[in-house]
Order: structure tokens, then sequence, then C-alpha cells
């Protein structure tokens, strides 16, 4: 056994011997191998080298090259270069590489392959005629596209170029245009790219249908859509029945899904929408107008829209709680969100009174910060498993209380801050107040002196949380602050004119405005001066005068009755008085001058309210003086040449005072012309007789409102307006002689320039200006004396030998006695506009901007001119003329007839007098109708000649279309063009007049009316 054990050690010590050995070997091999793998890891680069460039030089592109010559040989830094060189978009990616190769010296070579991309030199855009190519490039630059002139051409960047372009031809309603990119070797480096594009059918929704709805119906729920809608009048021309998918989306969850939850639904929602093509399809803007009519119908590819809908559950108000408000209570806001438990739960609502409602009565209260948010939580109705119940938890983060440490102002170069600062309703250090500075950017708005300032774009709002403070910075661009116009033309009423207005309403920066107005023409001329001081000794009391003159000449209305043969044919001609003889015109002249003052409600009580600062109480007074004077020729001493006198008047003067009242809270839209939204409410008194030739009343009530329809938030919303006037006028007093003079001058005490009458592009727009109105028939009798019986119209009076007894008959009948007398001679039955004592008016319009300076408006007035008061006839008596042929020519004249000397006739052109001779009997009577003798018979004509007079009675209280119920409308359209720098639109307005007149009408036989039912009119200004 020993031995045994002996030689199993033996071999265990050979077994120990044997692995140490070779451990001991391996450990030298292991050795001997180091210095070959360390050789392998310091491989050196012996060269960097960069082919296939031609534009770009090697120096430029090493520079963004790590490995240099000499240093260790890394791969992975290769592979940095690589990507860093691709990153310069110099090169095409797919082309570009590195490569290595084995070095003279042992190291390595490294080779960087590149292919540069061309230079753009040229870019074309062929196929299109929707798109201007300066749209394509603005829309290239606004989505980075990298596709222009002179930049590297990419084909990814191409490719993106192409999707572009496609989302701006959908947009344009060619949804299935086709584009492609072609590019034209111009150099070796350089390339022309082309985009061609197949726009084809321009696409159109002609149906919008809603899918899955049960309570609402789908026309009720398209009238919700405000962007996407089918085509029509107004939608073709606004692009709307073009398909984009963003509008249509923005649509649904913006307007759609908001008028479902107002009505309690709240979990409605809406699937993907699907198109549907319906083939090419002639469409036009009303379902009915189909015929090939240029922009009012076209052939197009046609779509239905149908849209998914899932309307959910209805729900009602359950328990409603308020968390974290502590400047207002619980029921305060509950009363201000309105939502009342068991009621139909109106999200809408509920919405608009928690993040905007309440968010403006926190700041008020100067806590800018205020956030609300709510968890609403839906049960079902254990009473109606129709229904759902809706809790509410309100949770309010009020914020802290900021005060406003500065206001600044920018844009304002001219006008200087004070002006501005006073139009501002919270001063540094106030507790800021949101409300305050939404009015104040009315105030600014109301000024003009800018282009309108949006409250949300335009001013600017830093908070500094830490100390609760907030600075403003209002950023405003001033308008031009002169305005200068001319205006000339010809006219049968004024003659040739030409006239030159100047006013600025920001005179030196100060606010002040300055007018001036001038006329001149050779029948008319016209002076005015005014100048308002807006904040009268920095306080908002604004104070002015203005002073105005006027000179008008025009013929007489007894013209007629003159011998002056030139007057009468200038008269009877149009525009024959362009190049009358100034001699022979009356001369009426005004002079006067007021002074005015007002003030913000506010000034006086409640200076906190909104409805005070926007009303304003006025003071005015005026003192004119008129005078009509006879024309040149009556003081001649020509007595062929008397012109009777009509209008002449001594000096009337008026002294009137007028109270006013005036609320205004209108906004501009964003041409700064038309009236965005707001009300203005305008109440006046005017009282003439402090002093003074006229005794008159006038109350006046003016009402009009601008609400917006569709888009309500934008400054291109589409806006419902109108106005309503009312105004009445009448005569105290017992200065009879004055206020009924000898004279038109003056109807029942009135000065006819201040009556009412109606008509004209600025308030029945389809009817002529001043057409409507009270039309009085006048009756012109005549008064002769001195009368003799002459066979000479004209120089010395030539005697007949007519019987001497016979002969004083005949005088006697030609002795007229006008109206009242016992032989009277009604010459001329004819009528006057007198206008009316009292004044409705409404006008109602739907305005709708198109683009740009363009907008559409559809208008409805109706108005009447009546009289409140019942008048008495007018009476009117011109001056005697000597030595007149008075029956002459368009008067009366006698025929005796020699054949048969029993029988003579006078007679006139109306048909009014008649005289019948019998000699044998010695009897001379009337005869009416006349006859007339023929003069070839052997008649001779006789003359009365004499001192004659006309005498006029104007029929007041017989007055035609003088009742309340005489009313006239107009309805038509308008298309509207902001003309830059002028203020004022130019106006092509389409008219229709339902109840236009036509013809005669009893009590009138010589006047007929010959108002237009339909037509164009072109005019600048605005209605209202």
């Amino acid at each position: 056994m020993q031995i045994f054990r002996a030689l199993a050690l033996v071999l265990l010590s050979l077994v120990v011997l044997f692995s140490a050995v070779e451990a001991k070997s391996d450990d030298k091999a292991k050795e001997n191998s180091k210095p070959e793998a360390k050789q392998t890891q310091q491989q050196l680069v012996e060269s960097v080298d960069i082919q296939g460039n031609r534009r770009l030089r090697d120096d430029d592109l090493l520079y963004y090259i790590k490995t240099r010559a000499g240093d260790v040989f890394e791969p992975k830094q290769l592979e940095r270069d690589l990507k860093e060189l691709l990153s310069l978009n110099f090169f095409d990616k797919s082309a570009t590489r590195v490569l290595t190769e084995q070095g003279v010296r042992g190291g390595v070579n490294v080779i960087f392959e590149v292919k540069e991309l061309p230079i753009i030199r040229d870019l074309r855009f062929e196929g299109t005629k929707a798109i201007q190519e300066s749209d394509i490039l603005k829309e290239f630059r606004e989505n980075r596209v990298g596709i222009s002139k002179e930049s590297v051409f990419d084909p990814v960047k191409a490719k993106n170029g192409t999707r572009v372009l496609r989302e701006l031809l959908a947009a344009k309603g060619y949804p299935n245009a086709k584009v492609s990119v072609d590019t034209e070797e111009v150099s070796a480096t350089s390339i022309a790219v082309v985009f061609n594009i197949e726009q084809g059918d321009r696409s159109r929704i002609i149906e919008i249908e809603f899918e899955g709805n049960d309570i609402f119906k789908s026309s009720e729920l398209r009238k919700q859509l405000k962007l996407v809608q089918k085509t029509g009048l107004i939608t073709r021309f606004k692009g709307q029945d073009i398909l984009e998918l963003r509008k249509l989306q923005y649509d649904l969850f913006k307007n759609v899904r908001p008028y479902m939850s107002s009505k309690g639904y709240f979990q409605a929602r809406f699937g993907d929408p699907q198109v549907v093509g319906l083939g090419r399809k002639r469409t036009g803007v009303l379902p009915y107008i189909v015929l090939p009519l240029p922009l009012l119908s076209s052939v197009d590819d046609t779509l239905k829209i149908v849209i998914p809908v899932s309307e959910g559950k209805r729900y009602r108000v359950g328990d409603v709680k308020v968390e974290g408000n502590s400047i207002f209570s619980e029921a305060q806001i509950l009363a201000l969100i309105g939502l009342k438990k068991g009621e139909i739960a109106d999200g809408k609502r509920f919405s608009e009174a928690l993040y905007e409602d309440l968010k403006k009565y926190y700041g008020a209260q100067g806590f800018v910060e205020y956030e609300g948010e709510f968890e609403p939580e839906f049960k079902d109705d254990p009473k109606n498993s129709t229904d759902g119940i809706i809790d509410v938890k309100i949770i309010i983060n009020e914020g802290k209380q900021f005060t406003l440490r500065r206001l600044e102002f920018a844009g304002n170069t001219f006008t200087r801050d004070q002006v501005l600062r006073r139009e501002v309703l919270v001063n540094e250090g106030d507790i800021y107040n949101q409300l305050y500075l939404e009015s104040s950017v009315i105030r600014l708005n109301q000024t003009q002196y800018f282009d309108p300032i949006d409250k949300d774009k335009d001013v600017e709002t830093r908070t500094d949380p830490e100390n609760g403070t907030v600075d403003l910075l209002v950023k405003v661009k001033e308008k031009g602050r002169q305005q200068i116009s001319f205006n000339g033309g010809v006219s049968g009423i004024g003659g040739t004119f030409f006239g030159l207005e100047y006013s600025t309403n920001n005179l030196l920066g100060r606010g002040e405005n300055l007018a001036l107005n001038l006329g001149a023409g050779n029948r008319q001329q016209s002076f005015q001066f005014s100048f308002t001081e807006p904040y009268f000794r920095d306080r908002p009391i604004s104070v002015g005068f203005s002073l105005f003159g006027s000179t008008a000449k025009f013929f007489g209305e007894g013209t007629f009755l003159s011998q002056n043969q030139t007057a009468q044919i200038d008269a009877q001609n149009p525009f024959g008085t362009i190049q009358a003889n100034q001699d022979n015109l009356f001369t009426q002249r005004t002079y006067g001058a007021s002074v005015f003052m007002t003030a913000p409600l506010s000034e006086l009580f409640f200076k906190k309210r909104q409805f005070t600062q926007f009303s304003r109480v006025g003071l005015s007074y005026q003192f004119s003086a008129t005078t009509i004077k006879d024309p040149p020729v009556n003081s001649s001493g020509n007595a062929n040449n008397l012109i009777p006198i009509v209008f002449a008047q001594p000096s009337i003067t008026t002294s009137r005072v007028t109270g006013s009242f005036v609320y205004d809270s209108r906004q501009p839209s964003a041409n700064g012309i038309d009236t965005l939204r707001g009300t203005q409410l305008s109440l006046s008194m005017a009282i003439s007789g402090l002093g003074g030739d006229v005794r008159t009343y006038q109350p006046t009530l003016t009402y009009s409102s601008f609400i917006p329809i569709r888009n309500k938030r934008s400054n291109r919303a589409e806006v419902f307006g109108f106005r309503i006037q009312a105004g009445t006028i009448g005569s105290f007093g017992a200065k009879e002689k004055i206020r009924n003079a000898n004279s038109l001058s003056f109807i029942g005490g009135v000065p006819i320039f201040e009556r009412y009458y109606l008509g004209s592009e600025f308030d029945i727009r389809g009817y002529e200006a001043r057409s409507i109105g009270p039309i009085a028939p006048a009756n012109t009798y005549l008064t002769s004396k001195n009368v003799v019986i002459s066979t000479a119209a004209n120089g010395t009076s030539v005697p007949t030998n007519i019987d001497s007894r016979e002969l004083a008959q005949l005088v006697k009948l030609g002795t007229f006695t006008g109206a009242d007398g016992t032989n009277p001679a009604a010459v001329i039955r004819d009528f006057r506009f007198i206008g009316g004592d009292t004044q409705l008016l409404g006008n109602f319009e739907y305005r709708i901007p198109i683009f740009g300076p363009i907008a559409f408006a559809a208008f409805a007035d109706v108005g009447t001119v009546f009289n409140l008061r019942k008048g008495k006839t007018q009476k009117i008596n011109s001056n005697f003329l000597p030595d007149q042929p008075f029956l002459q020519g368009n008067s009366l004249s006698v025929a005796f007839l020699r054949s048969n000397p029993q029988f003579a006739v006078a007679f006139d052109q109306f048909g009014n007098i008649g005289i019948q001779y019998k000699s044998q009997v010695g009897v001379i009577t009337r005869d009416t109708p006349p006859t007339v003798c023929n003069t070839g018979t052997g008649c001779q004509t006789l003359f009365f000649r004499g001192d004659a007079q006309t005498n006029q009675q104007i029929e007041i209280g017989n007055s035609k279309f003088s009742k309340f119920g005489d009313v006239r409308s107009s309805v038509g359209a308008e298309l509207r063009i902001q003309v830059p720098i002028v203020n004022v639109p130019f106006r092509l307005i389409y008219f229709i007049n339902p109840n236009s007149r036509r013809g005669t009408f009893e009590g009138l036989p010589n006047f007929g009316f010959n108002e237009r039912k339909r037509g164009f009119r072109f005019t600048v200004g605005r209605t209202f």
C-alpha cells in the first residue's frame, strides 16, 4: 500500500510540474503577441483628400473635417466627419462616402468622395393659373421648403415643395392637382428647376350632410359652419365652398360642437369627414342659376361631404361647486355663469362665462393672472334614461392683484403722448383694470388718429408677479393727418362750380380738429371754417366754433311774367342758367357763426360707469342772417326788363340754441372706416327764438347699432347694422309777418331749407335727392289795373275800332282781381315741393367683407316725410309790372272775328278763361272752355295791356303725399371698395323700389312722377 501511495505522489508532482511549464509558455506567448496589437492601434493617417467637388474648394471643405494627416487612424471619427459634410446640404447624400486605402508608409490614406448638389439658376412654375408665383414663393418661405433661385438644389426639398404646392392648390379648390419636378442642366454645376402643375378642374362642395344625428337636423348643424359651406352667392366669392380639411375640422370643433353643447349635448363627437366625388357638373351661385353666366356659374368637380356625428346624451345641471374664490362669492360667480340646477346645461354659455366673463371681472379688479377650469362628472339621470346629469366643480386660481406701473406708447411719431394718455382710463399707480383698458382702446380708436388698435395684438402686457405690477405698451400706427380734396362740375342748379376741402384731425399733434371748405362758381359761393379743441384746459371738455357764409343766385318764379326775353329763355332751359345773365338773378346771402361745447357725462356723475364714459352732453349756439335781394336789372330803370319780386326778403336772423346727448360705443373694423360693433344714441333739441326772427323748435332722435353676426371675434366680421331717425320741426310765437312772409322762404313759419326731404344715397338709396316729401298744389292768379285794349303787344298802345261801350265791357273783363275778387283769373295750376315738418327713417344693412378693401352689403331703406301739423294756404304776391301784355303768349290773347262782328273770344293755353262777345245784344260774358277762332278767316288779335301782378296761393293744407302712411322704400345690394388714402368707400348700388310712383295723381294734373323701379347708382360715401 505504501508503494502505491508513493507512486501516486510522484505522478501528482509530475502533473503539477507540467501545468506550471505550460502556463509559463502561454504567458510568454501572450507577451510576444503584445507588440503586434500595439502596432495595429497606432496606425497613422498619411493623407486626407476630397474628390468629386467642382464648385467648392478643398480647403473650404477640409475646414469641417476633424481628421488630419498624422493623426492616429480612427474609423469612428471618419463617420463623424462624413456626417458633418452631409449636414452642409451641399452634397447628394446617396452618392457621398468616405474611403480608405493602404498608404505607402504603412499608414492609411483617407478619401472623401462627394457629389455636389447643383445651384438653382432658374426656377419656374408652369401650368398654374389659380396661384400667382409670388404666392408660391411666399408659401415656400413660410414652410421653409428651401427651394429658391441661387439656392442649392436638393431632391428631398423639391419633393417637399411638391407637397406644399398640392396643399396650396387644394386650398384654392384643386385637390386633385398633379405636381412633378423636372431639372434642366444649365452648366456643370447649375440647373433650372421646373415645377409642372396640372390643376385639373376646380372642386366645389355642393352637399354637406351629417350622418348619425337623430336630435339635430343636418340643416341645423350646417348653419353653424362658418369657414366651409356649400356653394352659393356669397360662399362662391369668399372661397368657402372649397374643401380644406383643416378649416372643416376647426369649424366642427369651434362652431358646431359648441352649438350642440349649448343644447346640453356635452359629449357630442365627430368622426373623420368622408369626401364623395359627384363628378363634373355646372354649378351656380344659386341652385336654380345653372346657365353659363360669367362669374355666376362654372363647370367644376363637385363634392359631397359626409360627417359622422355621435350626439350622446343630453345633460342637465346637477350640483355646482366653486373652489379657490375669495374676491367674489360663490353666489356671485354662479349668478354670472347662469347655471341652475335641473335646467338643460348650456356648455357654450358656461365656457364663455368661465373663460371670458369671469376673466374680465377679475381683470377689472387687477387679478390679471386669473385662471379658471372645471371638472365635470357625468352621471345617469335616474328619472330619465335618455338624459344625464352633469355635476360641475369650478376651480379658480385668482393669483395676485396687480397695479399699473408704467404706460408707454410706440409708433406715435407725431402725436404727443399726452393726447393718448388722456384717452386711457387707468393711470400709472392705479390698480390695473382690464375693463378700463378695453374701454380705453375703444376711445383711442374713436379719435381716428390711428389705424384701428387691436387690444390683443397691439397692446403688449408685461407682468412682474414678484412685485405685482403691470407694464403696458400700446403700439399705434398714425394715419394721414391732413386730407385735401377737390371737387367741381356743372349743374342746372349750381351752375359751374369748384370746391376745395381741407381738414386735419390732429393739428400739431395735439388732437385738435381744423377744417376749411371753400366753394366757388358762377352761381354759388360758400365758405366754412371750424376749429375744435377736444380737451379744454386738460379736461375732456370739447369746445369749438365755426364760421360760415354762402351766396346763391337763382331765378324768381315770376320771371315768366316779365318782358325780359333773356331771363325767360334762360329760366326755361335747365342748363341755360350756367351762362345766364347775372343781372336777371335773385341773390340769397347767408352768414353766421356758431360756438359749441360737449363733455362726457362722467365729468358730472358716475365717473366709473361705462355708460357715462361713452356719453357726452353738449350745448351749442348759432346765429345766422339771411337776405334775398332783387335782381340788379330791377334798378336799371328799364320797365321792359323788370322781373317781379317773389323771393325778396329782409334780413332774416336766426338765433338757435341746441342741447344734445350722445352715447357712442362704436368700434371701427379692420379698414378703419366701417363700424364693427357698438351703438350710438343721439338726442337733441334745437330752439330758435332767443332773439332773431325765426321761432321754431326741433327735437331729433337717432339710434344706430352694429352687431357682428359671423366671425364675431374677427376684425373682418359680417355685421348687421341699422339706423333709426326721427325728427320734427314746428313754429311758435306771433311774428306772422316774418314767418309767413311774401315768399316761399317760409312754409308754415319754418324756413324751407330746414324742412324735411328724403331721397338720396344717404337715406333712401333708390330715389333722387329730395324727391320724397309733400307736394302742395299752387294756383297762380292775375291782378291787373289800368287795363287798355290794344292791337299792339309792345311799344305804344294802338287803340281798336270797337264801340266804346263794348270796349269798356272788355276792359272790365280784362281787369282781373286775383283769387279773391269779383273777376278771378287762374292762369297756372302748378305744384311746389314744400317738404314735411316730420320725418321717420329706417336703414338696415348686412355687410360682408369679401377680400382686401372690397365688401358686399344687402340693404333695405324705408321712410316717410309727412306734415304732423295742418298748414294754411300761403299767399305770395309779386310786384306790379307797368304796361305789360299780361295776357299775351303764355297767358291770354283776345281774337276778334271780323267776318262775324257778333262774336269775339279770349283764351289762354290752359283753357281757363274764355270771353264771348255779342255786340248787338250788348252783353259780354265769360265762357269756359273758350272757342278758338280760326285766324285764317279774318280774326284780329287784340291785347289786354296794363299793370299786372301774379298772385300765388300755395295750398299747404291740401298737400299730397303728406300723411304718415305715404311710405317709400328701397331694397338692393352694394359693392363697396375702400380706396387707399380716401376715408370713404366708393359704392356701386343696385336698387329696387317696390312702391315707386309713375304717372299723374289726383290733385296734381300738371305733374307726372317718373320714379325708377330699379337701376344702378354710383356714389362715394356711407349711408350711415
